[in-house]
Parts: structure tokens; C-alpha cells; sequence
């Protein structure tokens, strides 16, 4: 028998909700913050026991983490180009509306997010 991987381990398993997030953590790929700024919008969205969230709805909290983020530290990841994280930047200077940064955040800013927490 070959030893399992700790994501094959962790899918055979029927783990608790903990462990799920341990799970994004752990196992989402480490070349962006990313994870963080979604890990706080699913948190406050949770907050308001829903069930379920839309992309749409996710924008709003998502696009605010990473601005906050940018703000902070204005290096997000390992690409030195982003079409999203240059409408963050844009809007952190006052030069893009906060509908604008949502409308962009639904159409760019899950292009990667999302997938990279896909077992």
C-alpha cells in the first residue's frame, strides 16, 4: 500500500467544518494573500447565517479585504501584473469608484481565487 498524501487523507476522511478551513489554509496555493481577504468575507458573510453566498454578493467584502491589504502592503502576490489588484490599487488612490472596483471584482477577481481551493 502507498502512503496517502495529506490532501488524499484529508478528502478520504469525513472532516469537521474546522477542518475544512484548516483545509483553505493549508492547502490553498501560497502565492497570494488572497485566501486571507476571502477568509474574512466568508467569516463576516457567515456572521449573518446564510447558507449560501454568490460571487456577486462575496465581491463587496472581498474587494475591501484586499484593498485594505494593498494599503498595507502594496505587493499581493507573485504576479507583477494584475488587472484586479491594479483596480484595488486605483481605488485605494481615489481614481475608481467603489461600484466600479465591485463590478471588477465580480468579473476579475475570482478568476483565480476560487479554483485554487478545488481538491
Amino acid at each position: 500500500m502507498t502512503p496517502r498524501t495529506a490532501i488524499e487523507q484529508f478528502t478520504d476522511e469525513r472532516p469537521s467544518l474546522d477542518s475544512y478551513w484548516r483545509a483553505l489554509i493549508l492547502f490553498g496555493r501560497n502565492v497570494a494573500s488572497y485566501k486571507f481577504a476571502l477568509g474574512q468575507s466568508l467569516l463576516e458573510l457567515g456572521a449573518e447565517v446564510r447558507e449560501q453566498v454568490t460571487l456577486d454578493e462575496l465581491a463587496v467584502p472581498f474587494s475591501r479585504h484586499v484593498c485594505r491589504h494593498l494599503r498595507a502592503v502594496d505587493r499581493q502576490g507573485t504576479s507583477e501584473r494584475s488587472k484586479f489588484l491594479d483596480a484595488c490599487r486605483a481605488h485605494n488612490a481615489g481614481e475608481l469608484s467603489e461600484d466600479d472596483l465591485i463590478e471588477t471584482t465580480r468579473r476579475l477577481g475570482f478568476q483565480n481565487v476560487i479554483d485554487a481551493f478545488h481538491v
